[in-house]
């Protein structure tokens, strides 16, 4: 198997991740919008941005394992996927959100 390109893990990894969260997000605006009209499209987003954290948690923790099962190390692909927004900088609060399984164990 042909080890990837770091950015195309990191473009890969935006389909993956970002674009279903930004469905659920924007799905929860349209769903506010039909519950409670103009009104309800902000409240709708911010439901969907709560739904939708941990779908990206879930997902990014998918993506790192998949990185890892095509031969690049996660140091290949951090800088490149902080700065493009996948991931958090290393060491913040929200890179601490993503589900993690307990002692180093990958998969699901």
């Amino acid at each position: 198997m042909k080890k990837p390109n770091p950015i195309l893990a990191v473009a890969r990894g935006h389909l993956t991740v970002t674009l279903p969260v930004i469905v659920v997000i924007v799905l929860g605006g349209f769903i506010g919008r039909l519950f409670a009209g103009r009104g309800g499209v902000l409240a709708g987003i911010v439901i969907g941005a709560l739904v939708g954290w941990p779908c990206w948690s879930f997902l990014i923790s998918r993506w790192r394992d998949w990185v890892e099962d095509r031969g690049l190390a996660p140091e290949d692909v951090q800088s490149l996927a902080a700065s493009s927004f996948l991931l958090w900088p290393q060491g913040s609060f929200f890179e601490r959100t993503e589900c993690r399984r307990k002692g180093g164990k990958r998969g699901w």
